[in-house]
């Protein structure tokens, strides 16, 4: 599984169509092989320290990492597109939102299997660290606000905001169990944790106060709703 993982470094044209409508179904395939091959490697991950350490040493850690930063690449590039079309004809164009959705659960899968990597208390989260800032998790915090601010809509286009709200929810349990004691939280702030990511990290409590503002205020309206029906009654 973990070799199967390894190849899109290997060979770029698992990843990439090159604006092919012909490989843009081969393209969408391989990345949910992928995506399977890394919720096997979580849930092996959350299984046992035996497995975890198995994983490490065929080198599960950075071929996760390395699919993170591969995804997020190809989620910039699909936005990136969408943009330029729009700049360019001066109307929106239809994303490639199964594309998008597949590729944003890779992500989600590849951060819940880094989380299961540190989960156990027996992996250290040094040896994760030394190796997260290849991946840019300021860019996987944001990415909610910066797929709704392009994409079209579509049939799928709400599974395709959802899911990047699950990247952003799984990116920040990853910073929380990267920083869960002193000295990783001493490291990360000396080798990664940076504003941007900071930044982030308040732009998702926000979001997250608003959205627990608004459900509360449904509730309070249903209410008022449910009480007025048993007066008339």
């Amino acid at each position: 599984i973990v070799g199967i993982l390894k190849l899109p470094p290997q060979n770029s044209a698992w990843w990439d169509n090159n604006n092919s409508n012909n490989n843009t179904l081969v393209v969408v395939n391989n990345i949910a092989i992928c995506e399977k091959c890394v919720f096997v490697i979580g849930n092996l991950l959350g299984d046992s320290f035996m497995a975890r350490q198995a994983l490490l040493e065929l080198g599960a850690l950075s071929t996760l990492i390395a699919c993170v930063g591969m995804g997020l690449e190809k989620v910039k590039l699909l936005l990136g597109q969408q943009q330029q079309q729009q700049q360019q004809q001066g109307q929106q164009q239809q994303l490639e939102v199964d594309s998008l959705v597949i590729v944003l659960q890779l992500l989600r899968n590849c951060i819940w299997s880094l989380i299961n990597f540190i989960r156990g208390g027996d992996t250290t989260t040094i040896s994760i660290m030394t190796e997260i800032h290849r991946v840019d998790l300021a860019v996987l915090l944001s990415l909610p606000e910066s797929i709704q601010s392009i994409i079209v809509i579509t049939n799928n286009a709400e599974e395709c905001i959802r899911a990047s709200f699950d990247v952003a929810i799984e990116t920040c349990w990853l910073i929380v169990y990267l920083t869960n004691h002193r000295e990783a939280m001493m490291f990360g702030i000396e080798n990664w944790l940076s504003q941007d990511i900071l930044v982030g990290l308040g732009s998702r409590l926000c979001s997250g106060v608003d959205a627990a503002i608004i459900q509360f205020k449904q509730i309070d309206d249903d209410g008022d709703d449910d009480d007025n029906l048993d007066g008339d009654q």
